[in-house]
């Protein structure tokens, strides 16, 4: 690395800028080295060689009656990628090499629609501690869960003339929702942020950004009022 033999260096006096501008390291290797293929083909051989043989029931020769032919219809070849045909489900490294994987390319889609002047897009995100069963149901995890707010950027919020802790109400195609405001730098412009299935509202529901959202459409837009 252009300090020389590393071994003669004491790591406490190692510092910034001992690594002059301009020096030549020295030959650079691959930290995790592509496996050779030989390597991975004897690695197979010798778990092929590990594996026990499959003991061979005998086979009995029994007499039977001579019955007429009868045509049998042809069975349909078994598909190459069947997983575990020893019934255990698994599948080796021989027949995932089998599989036909394909990569799909999107063509054509939906465009999303753009919000109005007067509108902000709603963005529900979950939380760590919601309103699940495992959280409500444990007395020591149910105070985790954080009181539900609208968070917004602070330019939209100064447009409607409120602040953090005032009363907003969130007003969409499908329902309404009263909450306190939350100014926060990390919305973008033009969008509310509101926690998925934590309760909240004068109703208090037990998912209360559900009473915005309409799962029929692509994004839920909703008007910001002052109350």
């Amino acid at each position: 690395m252009g300090l020389g033999d590393i071994k003669k260096l004491a790591l406490s006096e190692l510092s910034w800028g001992q690594l002059q501008l301009g020096t030549k390291l020295g030959e650079i290797g691959p930290v995790f080295p592509r496996a050779d293929k030989s390597a991975i083909e004897r690695m197979q051989q010798m778990e092929d060689q590990q594996r026990p043989p499959v003991a061979e029931e005998p086979k009995q020769t029994v007499a039977a009656p001579a019955v007429p032919a009868v045509p049998v219809a042809p069975q349909p070849a078994a598909s190459p990628t069947t997983p575990g045909t020893d019934g255990s489900g698994k599948i080796t490294i021989d027949d995932f090499a089998k599989i036909d994987l394909r990569v799909g390319i999107v063509k054509v889609a939906e465009r999303v629609p753009k919000a109005d002047n007067y509108a902000l897009r709603l963005v529900a995100r979950r939380r760590l501690y919601d309103a699940g069963s495992s959280v409500t149901g444990s007395p020591s995890l149910t105070p985790l869960v954080p009181p539900l707010v609208a968070r917004a950027n602070p330019y939209d919020l100064d447009r409607l003339g409120a602040g953090t802790g005032d009363r907003v109400k969130l007003r969409s195609a499908r329902g309404e929702l009263t909450l306190p405001a939350q100014a926060d730098e990390g919305v973008p412009r033009g969008v509310v942020a509101v926690d998925f299935n934590v309760p909240g509202g004068e109703s208090a529901p037990g998912n209360a950004a559900a009473t915005l959202i309409d799962s029929r459409q692509l994004v839920t837009d909703v008007r910001l009022e002052s109350v």
